[in-house]
């Protein structure tokens, strides 16, 4: 039983890396802000993100944040 929980969680290691390797490869030449929000759009949390761009992850947070405000601010005007 041990053995095949060792064997899945091998598994899940390798497609992690495999997802971190085409995300990387993916915003590679994206600034900062696009990046993030390009890696939430593919369902990485703000601490995976922040660790990825070597950014804080407030950072990530209050960009989110401003984003979201900004579209109730389009959708007010409209």
């Amino acid at each position: 039983m041990a053995k095949k929980a060792k064997i899945e969680s091998a598994k899940i290691d390798t497609l992690e890396k495999i997802a971190r390797l085409l995300a990387a490869l993916t915003i590679k030449d994206m600034k900062d802000d696009k990046a993030a929000l390009t890696l939430d759009g593919a369902g990485f949390d703000a601490r995976e993100i922040s660790q990825m761009l070597h950014v804080n992850e407030n950072y990530i947070h209050a960009l989110k944040s401003r984003l979201k405000s900004t579209k109730k601010k389009k959708a007010i005007r409209s």
